[in-house]
């Protein structure tokens, strides 16, 4: 990398700071439950007279210890405090985003934000361009400026095949990774295939199984209606419906009785 990518990189990361777009206007943000406990300390504190308390480094972390043992009903004065003063910031929030102020807040945000990607953008553009001149320059200097057959020459060619030779062992490695991927698709494809097979002899032995009761009930209750209608291959789960109304609804049905007396002479096995 050239000196000015690694000034501008460096630079960059001292910049890096989340930027937040302010919106004057705006109602005031609601304050969470510990900024009012900081808040009510402070000023007890203040009108104690206790001024050398609140100049200590460890105000806020003494602070921060009384909060965390602080018992829950006192927490909740905070808590309930924070809570009302959210609900009148949405609220007031909700009318604010009528007015011209935040829409003209809005359009200027957009504009700031498009701004600040376009000046990013030009960055690493102005960095790539440098890395490239660098290595264009570094080429030339080997090309040029190195005698053939030199020490300097020879150093310079073990270098490049010092370098060719990872370069080969990265593409076997690549390699080896790309035959073992595509030994495990196969035999995923296998598992899945005898997965379906399974799925689909299931749902065929599922479907042998339905139509050879359909007309085993079929066959011993053709004679037996119920209400009114004689089971076919068509119509056997509605009649079955209709049968198990009649179950539950009249169980000293002459209906059931015929049904019994059909289905004892079925072999079921």
């Amino acid at each position: 990398m050239s000196a000015t990518a690694h000034n501008l990189s460096t630079k960059n990361k001292r910049q890096k700071k989340r930027i937040v777009y302010v919106d004057e206007n705006a109602p005031k943000r609601p304050r969470t439950a510990y900024v009012h406990f900081v808040n009510a300390r402070r000023k007890e504190l203040t009108e104690s007279g206790s001024h050398e308390a609140l100049r200590q480094r460890s105000f806020l972390a003494d602070i921060g210890k009384q909060w965390k043992v602080l018992p829950d009903d006192q927490k909740k004065f905070y808590i309930d405090k924070s809570a009302k003063e959210h609900a009148e910031y949405e609220k007031a929030m909700e009318e604010y985003k009528k007015t011209e102020a935040y829409n003209q807040f809005k359009v200027k945000k957009e504009g700031l934000m498009k701004q600040r990607m376009l000046e990013l953008k030009k960055r690493k553009s102005d960095v790539k361009s440098d890395d490239d001149e660098e290595e264009d320059k570094n080429e030339a200097v080997v090309a040029g400026d190195i005698p053939i057959f030199s020490k300097e020459f020879l150093a310079y060619n073990k270098n490049q095949e010092s370098k060719c030779k990872k370069l080969r062992k990265m593409v076997s490695a690549l390699q080896e990774e790309k035959d073992l991927l595509k030994a495990d698709i196969a035999k995923l494809s296998e598992r899945m295939k005898l997965i379906y097979g399974h799925q689909s002899g299931a749902a065929q032995w599922s479907t042998k199984i339905k139509q050879r009761w359909t007309k085993l009930l079929v066959d011993a209750l053709a004679y037996v209606s119920v209400d009114g209608e004689y089971p076919t291959s068509q119509n056997i789960d509605t009649y079955m419906k209709k049968l198990k109304q009649l179950v539950t609804e009249n169980p000293s049905s002459k209906d059931l009785i015929a049904v019994r007396m059909a289905l004892s002479e079925v072999n079921f096995t």
